[in-house]
């Protein structure tokens, strides 16, 4: 009988690697260490002003496990053994495992993140190999510094470099990458790391769910002094540090970067990203029952433009079962070529409708990545209103919404399983 949880033997997420890195976090998800980290993780979210907030109190407690998972996940990481793991993302059962959601910091639902954590005085190669319909986009961003752990930032530490596949030579759908000190050999792209330890996020960027699937990714040290292991113990001390350290920076850089704005504003983005993906814009909503926040938004000509909502802690709303999110692929244009968006609590029968499961509160992010030259970000956002839910033109029957969310559960299932 066929096991529904066994992936395709060539499917790129379900490496050994990963398998040992969930198995291992869930085992520390026990450990009295962690849950002191975790419970005073929990406190600070009690204490922060969102959790006056009907959203705040329901979402509260998924929000620091999922923050919680994701942390200790970075502390698993070992330089003498680098692997690049998925991270940040939705719960899914496979191989015998059972993984609840990671996330935090407005985790974006069409980017498969995988992280390895490497030492600047080793160099490391990166093998890439890309499916018969490959990601929209393959990119590394090199930091110098674990995101979450330093001063708070726009892009939650400091970007050292970073490398799109626009730049690499593939070959039969092959390509290689190095990481390390110094300028690289040759013409292979490279990424330059800094003494110490070196952060280093793969994205994959899933711009259509229906066809595109992740490339399959291994790195190993190439050259340099052979780096340590965390000696016995330390890898938990260093996750319950993570958890606490990580779960303070999310709740400050939400405060610093969303909350500080009006509720229900939404800008054209202000300029172009540090780590060189396009540009976004973020806020956060605050409806009333039976409102909506229609948005309206121009894709300027860009590859790919991803809208989605979470919780008031920053981590995705259902995006498997339900349309937490709504890329350009899945998205319905207007007449006039841009794209109208309701923001919700209750369905309000349009194709566009970012649900927020019941939350009549929480973040929005807009992201616009492979923008043409030229572009012009001010008139990316063409306007924004609260109307009344009911006065929003219904266009799509409950049937309908269930077959595309039945849609999209058979699409995430294809990134996790297959291999074509």
């Amino acid at each position: 009988m066929h096991d529904p949880t066994a992936p395709d033997a060539q499917a790129p997420l379900p490496t050994d690697a990963q398998l040992r890195f969930e198995r291992a976090g869930l085992e520390l998800l026990d450990d009295p260490l962690i849950r002191a980290a975790r419970d005073d993780v929990r406190r600070m979210y009690e204490a922060d002003p969102q959790a006056a907030t009907d959203a705040g109190r329901a979402t509260l407690e998924p929000a620091v496990d999922a923050a919680t998972l994701a942390s200790v996940h970075m502390a698993l990481h070992d330089p003498a053994r680098p692997a690049l793991v998925w991270t940040a993302c939705a719960p899914h059962a496979w191989c015998g495992l059972r993984v609840p959601g990671s996330g935090y910091g407005i985790d974006n639902p069409d980017n498969i993140h995988r992280h390895a954590v490497l030492d600047g005085d080793a160099t490391y190669l990166i093998r890439g190999e890309l499916p018969a319909r490959p990601p929209a986009q393959q990119s590394f961003v090199l930091y110098g510094q674990t995101p979450g752990t330093g001063a708070v930032t726009k892009e939650g530490a400091p970007v050292q470099g970073a490398l799109t596949d626009a730049g690499f030579r593939i070959d039969g759908g092959r390509f290689t990458v190095t990481v390390g000190p110094g300028d690289g050999a040759g013409d292979t792209p490279h990424l330059r790391t800094t003494p110490g330890r070196n952060f280093l996020i793969s994205r994959n960027a899933l711009t259509d769910w229906t066809t595109q699937l992740p490339a399959r990714l291994t790195i190993e040290q190439i050259d340099g002094p052979a780096p340590k292991s965390p000696a016995p113990g330390r890898t938990r001390e260093h996750a319950a540090e993570l958890v606490r350290t990580v779960g303070r920076y999310w709740l400050e850089w939400d405060n610093a970067y969303i909350f500080s704005k009006p509720a229900n504003a939404v800008t054209p983005p202000p300029g172009l990203r540090a780590s060189g993906f396009g540009c976004a814009t973020s806020g956060h909503f605050r409806l009333e029952p039976g409102q909506a926040l229609v948005v309206r938004v121009d894709r300027l000509a860009a590859d790919y433009v991803g809208f989605q909502v979470t919780d008031p802690w920053g981590v995705a709303r259902e995006h498997v079962a339900r349309s937490g999110s709504i890329n350009s692929a899945q998205a319905v244009p207007d007449d006039d070529g841009l794209y109208t968006y309701a923001i919700c609590a209750e369905d309000p029968g349009v194709a566009n409708w970012l649900d927020t499961g019941g939350l009549g509160a929480g973040i929005y992010a807009i992201r616009w990545q492979g923008l043409p030259a030229g572009a012009d970000a001010s008139r990316a956002v063409r306007g924004a209103e609260v109307v009344d839910g009911a006065s929003v033109p219904s266009v799509v029957d409950p049937a309908e919404r269930a077959a595309a969310n039945a849609a999209r559960v058979a699409d995430y299932r294809r990134r996790m399983f297959a291999w074509e």
